[in-house]
């Protein structure tokens, strides 16, 4: 079986703020590298943000990572912003999964 390829780089960070590029096959075959990486990335800094681009596949276990990463964020007092380019494929998963009207409601989050 092929492996999906994405990537995620980190483009700026401080002491409080990182901010990171996803890129590729955002699907639930790399679920588990794309959940350490941000899961790291929230522990790692006050403000996140993630930028969403170039996205060939998104699925909803994917977004499942989104919200529960904005979730621990919310808990502990941090900040998670995501914002998300014109990709067909994140707009498709996010109306698809009932989550449009909700938690993505918009370009930016």
């Amino acid at each position: 079986m092929k492996k999906e390829t994405f990537v995620i780089q980190t483009i700026g960070t401080d002491l409080h703020s990182k901010q990171m590029i996803l890129e590729g096959q955002l699907a639930i075959g790399n679920a588990a590298i794309i959940k350490k990486e941000l899961t790291s990335a929230l522990n790692d800094s006050q403000n996140l943000e993630l930028i969403l681009r170039n996205v060939v596949k998104a699925d909803m276990a994917f977004l499942q990572l989104l919200i529960s990463l904005k979730k621990s964020a919310l808990a502990e007092n941090k900040h998670v912003a995501i914002n998300i380019d014109d990709s067909e494929s994140i707009n498709l998963a996010i109306t698809n999964s009932g989550l449009s009207g909700n938690f993505f409601n918009n370009k930016k989050y």
